[in-house]
């Protein structure tokens, strides 16, 4: 039968004509893979070949085409990037699809009823990918390429272990009802979520509004016990100089006034400088007549007498108004503790709002220790800070006061969050009794399909039951889902990890795919990788069997060891590894007829070559086509 001829009869057996299909993969550089044009048909494609050839190789193509994580250490030693090219056939009927249009919206086109995806993968780790003809991120790859293939391995029969697992795969098979649900329950749950959130913030920004307000407190009752006055520190420190050289003025004053009027205590008084000037004017007033220069020198005599007479005077009114208690210097001392252990507190610059005038490093800050002068510090320059100060705790009291006014907390704003809190929490809960209640329901209808597969897969009286059980709710529900089988009848059912082996779990794992891709539509082509591992005989033959079923309706591209599978095989591909010496090669070729045969009867553990192993393999084939029949 010529190509052609033979792919219009897969086409015929097979009901995939109406979906985009993967018709050939392109692998250049990929591990031992050099260079390898691998076509593919409709129905079951099988890929066989020895330990080592590159069997991962094959599946780990089709991963990058679908946008999965690639490895530097995949590209073959030697190449500088890895190359796998997809080509899909899409029917007419097809042009509307959603992977069509996916691909349509990501720039790329589908020419001459075929899609082109490429993934490419350098050593350095660096990926890019293609769509149609148009660079796209790899994870627009991954969006188109997740609608056209599923790809199914061992790794998830090995999550069959995970509760979570469990959860997906009852979800899956719920489809829109359960997801509609399930997305009803966590808009529920986030309402519940920010409404806790926002009264612990509630509270907490309570407790920090209190703690604010006890501070605001004891600086404005601290204010009212010092009371201080504006610019109060700058004349305390003039009045304590003066009483601390209050010897000094005493004394100052005495020679001063001494000098001007004379010193009255003295035994022989010496004429002071009122006198003295007095004597000046009247020796030159008695002379004023003989010289009109003279008259203008006693005039000038007189004013400096008036005016030493006046300053005599004020001298003396000033040393006897000095109140120099000795005992007042501890009182002022003590006021200036009172408002520096204020300043300290409250007074510091950094309380203030930015463009306060007493910040302005350009003004006068009264209170500045280590001032000099009596009008306080200029302070001035690059880096220059504006010190602690009574005055800048009174205005620093002026808008406490104000904040303290705004800081009131309301018992009516805890309890409407409080009241919304709680109604979130009811619609949550019956969302999610909804939710438990769909699953339940679901689960039953699970179970019931999966054990029909599974007994299918030659274990005839194993039952598979799916367990929904109450728990904490989480933000997939609160349910707890268990997978349970019992192999065989009056062994209770037990979790997946338990009561399985790893064949019951190869061939439970297949029930679930078929049942919960048949729910959700599924995608035009399925890819499984060794999901047979720990299957031989009887059962081998009724995967292989159910293999060949589902692709009667979709595409499926099978990765096995087992020869009871691949006999069952509309198109069998085999990867061979060759070796020059140097260099590891393998390469990927479709057999038919002998060749077939040949490869069948190795993967059975004889000589290919001899004609027993031949024609056991031939009886597989023979075996494979009548049970496919019936």
């Amino acid at each position: 039968m010529s190509t052609t001829s033979q792919d219009d009869a897969v086409t015929q057996a097979h009901g995939t004509g109406n979906e985009p299909w993967l018709s050939t993969v392109e692998i250049r550089n990929l591990g031992v893979i050099h260079d390898a044009t691998v076509e593919l048909d409709r129905g079951l494609t099988v890929v066989t070949g020895e330990t080592g050839a590159g069997k991962t190789m094959m599946v780990q193509s089709l991963s990058l085409l679908l946008g999965r994580r690639a490895e530097s250490g995949w590209v073959r030693h030697g190449a500088e990037a890895a190359v796998v090219t997809g080509v899909y056939e899409v029917p007419g009927s097809a042009e509307r699809s959603d992977a069509v249009q996916a691909v349509e919206g990501a720039g790329g086109f589908v020419e001459d009823g075929e899609l082109l995806v490429t993934r490419r993968v350098t050593t350095a780790g660096r990926s890019a990918a293609s769509v149609g003809g148009a660079r796209v991120p790899v994870r627009t790859l991954s969006g188109v390429s997740e609608r056209l293939v599923a790809i199914h391995g061992q790794a998830d029969q090995w999550r069959l272990l995970s509760a979570d697992a469990h959860r997906e795969v009852l979800d899956a098979f719920g489809g829109a009802p359960v997801v509609e649900r399930l997305e009803a329950y966590r808009v529920a749950r986030d309402e519940v979520v920010r409404l806790d959130r926002a009264l612990r913030d509630f509270d907490a920004e309570r407790t920090l509004r209190s703690q604010r307000a006890a501070w605001l407190r004891k600086g404005l009752d601290l204010l009212e016990t010092v009371k201080p006055e504006p610019g109060e520190e700058q004349e305390l420190r003039e009045r304590v100089a003066r009483l601390d050289h209050a010897a000094d003025l005493v004394e100052a004053g005495h020679v001063a006034a001494g000098a001007l009027s004379g010193d009255p205590t003295d035994a022989m008084p010496e004429p002071g400088a009122v006198e003295l000037v007095g004597q000046a004017r009247e020796a030159m007033e008695r002379v004023a007549h003989v010289d009109a220069e003279v008259g203008e020198l006693h005039g000038r005599l007189r004013e400096l007498g008036v005016l030493a007479h006046e300053l005599a005077a004020d001298l003396s009114s000033w040393v006897g108004g000095l109140d120099l208690d000795p005992g007042e210097l501890q009182v002022l001392h003590e006021r200036r503790a009172a408002l520096r252990s204020l300043a300290q507190e409250f007074g510091r610059p950094e309380l203030l709002p930015a463009g306060h005038p007493l910040l302005d490093p350009q003004v006068e800050v009264e209170g500045l220790e280590g001032a000099s002068g009596a009008g306080g510090a200029l302070v001035e320059g690059e880096g220059a800070a504006v010190a602690p100060s009574a005055d800048i705790a009174l205005a620093w009291g002026e808008l406490a006061a104000q904040e303290l006014d705004g800081l009131g907390t309301s018992d009516e704003d805890r309890e409407r969050l409080a009241g919304e809190l709680e109604e979130a929490r009811t619609t949550a809960r019956v969302a999610a009794d909804a939710l438990t209640a769909l699953r339940r329901q679901v689960a039953s209808d699970l179970g019931e399909r999966v054990t029909a597969e599974v007994r299918a897969l030659a274990m005839p009286k194993a039952e598979v039951t799916v367990a929904v059980e109450g728990a904490r709710p989480g933000p997939h529900g609160a349910d707890a889902v268990e997978i349970r089988m019992a192999p065989n009848p009056g062994v209770p059912a037990r979790t997946v990890a338990k009561a399985a082996s790893g064949g019951e779990l190869s061939r439970l794992m297949l029930a679930l795919e078929v049942v919960v891709g048949d729910a959700e539509g599924g995608v035009p082509t399925m890819v499984f990788d060794e999901v047979d591992a720990g299957v031989g005989g009887e059962a081998a033959h009724a995967i292989g069997a159910r293999l060949a079923r589902i692709a009667a309706e979709r595409q499926v591209i099978v990765v096995t060891h087992l020869p009871q599978v691949a006999a069952y095989a509309d198109r069998h591909l085999v990867i061979a590894k060759s070796d020059d010496g140097a260099v590891t090669t393998s390469d990927v070729a479709p057999v038919e007829g002998e060749a077939r045969l040949a490869e069948l009867a190795r993967m059975l553990g004889g000589v290919s070559e001899s004609r027993s192993a031949r024609e056991h393999a031939a009886e597989l084939v023979e075996a494979a086509r009548e049970r496919r029949g019936s």
